[in-house]
């Protein structure tokens, strides 16, 4: 009888064994898990900070010089509209710019036919609008984004002054 107490006792001590090695792995596992998450996002928060600053600083460069140059020749715009992920400037001298969105998440700045600047955001973040409008000295623009791996919601606001 003792030698059977002894394999039920060494069977438990497997089976417990198992059990907390199990246990460790699962929870190495989560952890690793969790962090992968939390660099991930943090990576998608960098990208997204840095295509913003470079998607605001070119357009608000290249609209400021279009405006520059209209004012120079006393040219006042024609009309600023923007519908259908599209903004449009036109001049009385028919001079056009196009800020517009394409399909492959790529935000294109255009004069005439000349691509300006054109910026292909992160594939982790997904352009869903452009919108845009004057009110008295200032042109805006607002394009919405979001994080396609989370709800995070990512906008990029651009006011200038025409003043």
């Amino acid at each position: 009888m003792k030698k059977l107490n002894r394999r039920g006792y060494m069977t438990v001590e497997i089976i417990i064994a198992s059990v907390i090695a199990f246990s460790i792995a699962f929870f190495l596992m989560e952890i690793t898990m969790k962090l992968v998450d939390v660099t991930d996002n943090e990576y998608a928060d960098t990208n997204f900070m840095t295509d913003k600053a470079l998607v605001m600083t070119n357009v608000k460069k290249y609209v400021k010089e279009y405006l520059d140059e209209l004012k120079s020749n006393n040219d006042p715009i024609m009309y600023f509209k923007c519908q259908q992920n599209k903004c449009d400037f036109e001049s009385n001298d028919g001079s056009m710019i196009h800020l517009y969105i394409e399909k492959d998440n790529t935000l294109i700045f255009k004069k005439e036919e000349d691509i300006l600047y054109s910026k292909t955001l992160d594939n982790g973040i997904k352009i869903n609008s452009l919108t845009g409008g004057n009110k008295g000295n200032y042109i805006y623009f607002q394009i919405k984004c979001t994080n396609i791996f989370g709800d995070e919601d990512y906008n990029i606001n651009i006011v200038i002054y025409n003043g």
